[in-house]
């Protein structure tokens, strides 16, 4: 494990985060996820449904987060309704925990906020936060030479 701080585009401070990094995985799909986050989520009360929901989810994340699964491949997996489902989806949006990604024919695809985790390049993440911070401050995006 090796720490290093990441910018929190909502407040701009530093904050710890943990990088695991193995030459190999023995075939074993990972992400990086964010301790502060997932406390938020715990104390959200966003319902038991919305929470198997989410876990399944992050179990199908996808490089630069993107998630596309079928709601009736999660309810059969998660031997749920589809509405409730879906009703969960939504809960997971309305909270910020999920965006909306492009839709791929008829089906809505997803990004998790990477707020909450992380599946690629740290480089990205740490581009894509930066990026964020500097239009939250209206920074410019390269730095003024005097």
């Amino acid at each position: 494990m090796r720490p290093f701080e990441l910018i929190n585009v909502e407040t701009g401070e530093l904050v710890p985060a943990i990088s695991l990094v193995r030459r190999s995985w023995k075939g074993e799909r990972f992400f990086v996820g964010f301790q502060e986050a997932f406390a938020h989520i715990a104390k959200e009360k966003i319902g038991s449904e919305a929470k198997d929901v989410f876990l399944f989810l992050l179990s199908r994340l996808d490089f630069e987060n993107y998630i596309f699964v079928p709601q009736v491949e999660i309810a059969k997996e998660l031997d749920m309704q589809k509405p409730n489902v879906s009703r969960a989806i939504s809960v997971l949006v309305e909270r910020g925990i999920l965006l909306e990604g492009p839709k791929v024919n008829r089906s809505r695809t997803f990004r998790l906020n990477h707020t909450y985790g992380w599946k690629g390049k740290l480089g990205n993440l740490r581009a894509l936060r930066t990026k964020e911070y500097r239009e939250m401050a209206n920074l410019p995006k390269t730095p003024i030479v005097g």
